[in-house]
């Protein structure tokens, strides 16, 4: 997978539907304990992606989300328009490495190139579908304030 592939910005129109009827879901405030920021209901879909049991990776990735420009009834949840992952940490448990991939738009100086990733690409691919299925489906109600966007972090731990 290249590195534009995988850290491209995608329309939930070009993510799979899912079926929302046995999925339940967290709610916890958007904003720590402020009860007046607003609410995120997160999908708890299973997630079991294994990969090199022995050397414990865990990727941490982090993406943006945009809302649709249409209208939505107060106390309701913004409809996502597209989900974009802009940078994934994998960390080696077993070696205490932590390498740092992102696309071109948001690449720090220290970051890995991603060509070096230590995770193979079937595994890439079953990470950024899955974080593209769930924050598809994240449900965003903001009370006092509003937001165009919002930046998400996810970790999968694959051991």
């Amino acid at each position: 997978m290249s590195c534009e592939k995988f850290f491209g910005t995608v329309s939930t129109k070009d993510i799979p539907d899912v079926s929302l009827d046995s999925v339940s879901f967290r709610t916890s405030y958007i904003e720590g304990d402020c009860v007046s920021c607003g609410t995120i209901s997160e999908p708890l879909f299973d997630c079991d992606i294994k990969y090199d049991t022995m050397s414990h990776y865990r990727v941490a990735v982090m993406g943006k989300i945009v809302f649709a420009k249409d209208n939505h009834p107060k106390d309701q949840y913004k409809r996502v328009d597209s989900v974009g992952i802009t940078r994934i940490i994998v960390n080696n448990m077993l070696q205490a490495r932590r390498e740092i991939y992102s696309n071109m738009n948001y690449k720090l100086e220290n970051d890995t190139p991603w060509d070096e990733c230590p995770l193979p690409k079937r595994i890439l691919k079953k990470i950024r579908n899955e974080f593209l299925k769930r924050e598809k489906y994240v449900r965003y109600t903001f009370k006092e304030t509003d937001a165009d966007s919002v930046y998400e972090t996810y970790v999968y731990y694959l051991y």
